[in-house]
């Protein structure tokens, strides 16, 4: 599981990384129950602030494809909420074409 970030792009790197994540999810290369980087872990390997990198773990959370477990760290989730998002709908559209 990688993430890239478009630093030229007006898109905000938390909601990249949730692009990428949720477009992940949808391609099956990440599963729920993953375990997703820390915010070290995304800062050093992003090259981003731990406030940026806290920043990406919120969104992932807020858009229902994460889920912190206190004490362990950021999972990925899938629930059906997470299916009704209009993002979804779109990933899947994407990968299936």
């Amino acid at each position: 599981m990688g993430f890239l970030l478009d630093r030229r792009s007006g898109t905000p790197y938390a909601a990249q990384v949730q692009q990428q994540a949720t477009a992940q999810l949808v391609a099956g290369r990440l599963r729920p129950g993953d375990r997703l980087p820390s915010v070290r872990q995304f800062a050093r390997s992003l090259h981003i602030s731990r406030t940026t990198a806290e920043r990406i773990h919120d969104a992932l959370c807020d858009g229902m494809v994460a889920e912190a477990r206190p004490r362990s760290g950021m999972y990925v989730a899938w629930s059906e909420a997470f299916e009704r998002i209009p993002e979804t709908a779109q990933a899947h559209q994407i990968y299936a074409f």
